[in-house]
């Protein structure tokens, strides 16, 4: 399903943030106040979070046909993510891997925070000028 119409503020990020979310299979995306304005018929998913040059973070939203049932464990494993808890946050993607429309980026952000742990690092990205 394709939409053309944008809802919430939007931002100019990066190309390579383009080229990241393509790779990962989303099709429409969008930063800023989406929540508060998506249609009944599609909801937002966060998938992840960029600072700016600014300093300014701003969540990116992956838009998907509703509904989907494991919304709220998608927010949830967010929510880990972001506070930077990993172990919590791979077992919830991977739980959600062989369960939801979003299997395989799922799968992808699980094995992420397995390398996460491993490493004892904390993941940042920062959108370049």
């Amino acid at each position: 399903m394709q939409y053309s119409v944008v809802y919430g503020r939007y931002l100019p990020l990066a190309e390579e943030l383009t080229f990241l979310l393509i790779a990962q299979g989303v099709e429409c995306a969008c930063t800023g106040s989406l929540p508060e304005h998506c249609p009944e018929v599609v909801v937002s998913i966060p998938i992840d979070c960029v600072t700016d040059f600014d300093n300014k973070r701003h969540v990116i939203y992956d838009i998907v046909q509703n509904p989907v049932p494991s919304l709220h464990r998608f927010i949830e494993a967010f929510k880990q993510f972001q506070a930077d808890g990993y172990d919590i946050t791979e077992r919830i993607y991977l739980d959600l891997a062989g369960k939801s429309c979003r299997g395989a980026w799922a799968l992808r952000m699980g094995q992420l925070c397995s390398f996460l742990k491993r490493i004892g690092t904390v993941y940042k990205r920062r959108v370049r000028k």
